[in-house]
């Protein structure tokens, strides 16, 4: 007898989504296999967002990676991106940290994080607050990698290496039905039926869930793993970009990667990225770009004003903290509500109960992205390679089963 062709979706297109995607199509135990992302936004990537604006790279959710970690690195080199790497600038060797309406420099030998993803901002005075950022921002012999034309560079290439015939954009999910009360030995028919806003199904052999939790939740039919999955509460953020011309700014107050504000202080802005300074190649004919964010916990009234209050608040932190008085000549919003995960004493404890319940009451649907075991993008990348490799032992582990029987 011929095993029929089993079907998976992965429900969600961001990086998460995407490397369970090419993981799934790149393994020799493909056959039999049929992969499709189902993504609800019109574009793939999620947060990843570079636009180009006066021909300058603006970066509208995360900026970089890690430059230690393997798994992105990896993944780069499989998809022929290694030469478009770009690291820092020169002058990004410097993070300050905002006290008393000034900028103070950190200790010698640390970096400046990827603010977009940092939510927990120095609370201390001045001394202490150094001390804490030391050992928050310490990256011995590390630094951050972007590519040269944006982040977007890594989403276009795996979206390209997946297919087009294997991405279906502007799809929602309302929610996942469960066909059989143990689908795993049910081999006649799929295990899962998913239903889409327009009405129409899909029938599921296999989910691969990379949406946030609180989206996860909406589409299983239990009152528990419902009531789990909302217990991982997010925050929500937005970033600020500002461009100037050459003559506007004084670049002697740029020299570094940008600053950081502890929430004690009367700021709106959490942190800022000399983005001219730090990623020199993202800019042209000399302009100056400040990239600030906003938000978080506590602060996430800042996320969600008008744009006008906004931009208002952050010229003013700027105008008190670096003396920058010209007007931008663009201005650039995006806001991320409920964006950024926030992981609590428990939260390891959490997840491991989530995923023991789904494999209890929904065998095959498995669960990945920034919700659950790490926010940075390399973090997401083994998350999805992950999940795909089960995904697919369970997958062989049913047809032996029904094999079997």
């Amino acid at each position: 007898m011929t095993d029929r062709t089993k079907r998976v979706f992965v429900i969600g297109g961001g990086i998460t989504g995407l490397t369970a995607a090419y993981t799934l199509l790149s393994t020799s135990d493909r056959k039999n296999l049929e992969v499709t992302i189902l993504e609800r936004e019109p574009r793939l990537g999620g947060k990843i967002k570079s636009t180009k604006v006066n021909g300058n790279i603006v970066e509208r959710g995360p900026e970089s990676f890690l430059a230690d970690r393997a798994a992105i690195l990896r993944l780069c080199d499989k998809l022929g991106l290694s030469e478009r790497i770009v690291g820092m600038g020169p002058e990004a060797n410097q993070t300050y940290l905002a006290q008393d309406n000034h900028l103070f420099p950190l200790p010698p030998g640390t970096l400046m994080g990827i603010p977009f993803l940092e939510q927990t901002l120095i609370s201390a005075p001045l001394p202490e607050a150094k001390e804490a950022a030391k050992s928050f921002f310490a990256l011995p012999k590390s630094t951050f990698l972007t590519f040269r034309q944006g982040l977007q560079t890594l989403i276009d290439a795996l979206a390209l290496a997946i297919g087009e015939e294997h991405i279906r954009l502007g799809v929602r999910v309302v929610r996942i039905n469960k066909n059989a009360e143990n689908p795993s030995v049910d081999s006649n028919s799929s295990a899962y039926t998913i239903h889409l806003t327009n009405g129409t199904t899909l029938e599921a052999d296999g989910v691969i869930l990379t949406v946030p939790p609180f989206v996860a939740a909406q589409l299983l039919p239990d009152e528990e793993v419902k009531h789990a999955l909302n217990c991982i509460l997010y925050s929500s953020v937005a970033t600020v970009t500002l461009l100037f011309l050459p003559d506007q700014v004084d670049t002697t107050n740029l020299k570094g990667a940008g600053f950081i504000v502890p929430k004690t202080e009367p700021h709106a802005i959490t942190a800022c990225t000399f983005q001219s300074s730090k990623w020199p190649h993202s800019t042209k004919d000399g302009a100056i770009a400040l990239r600030c964010f906003l938000g978080g916990v506590g602060q996430e009234e800042m996320a969600l004003c008008s744009d006008f209050e906004m931009t208002h608040r952050v010229r003013e932190d700027l105008r008190t903290l670096m003396q920058i008085n010209a007007t931008p000549g663009r201005v650039l919003i995006k806001r991320w509500p409920n964006a950024i995960p926030q992981y609590t004493a428990d939260h390891h404890e959490r997840v491991v109960a989530i995923r023991q319940l789904l494999t209890e009451r929904f065998p095959g649907i498995l669960l990945a992205g920034a919700g659950y075991e790490g926010i940075e993008i390399p973090e997401c990348i083994v998350q999805g390679e992950a999940v795909a490799q089960q995904l697919i032992d369970f997958i062989q582990q049913t047809t032996l089963v029904n094999h079997a029987s």
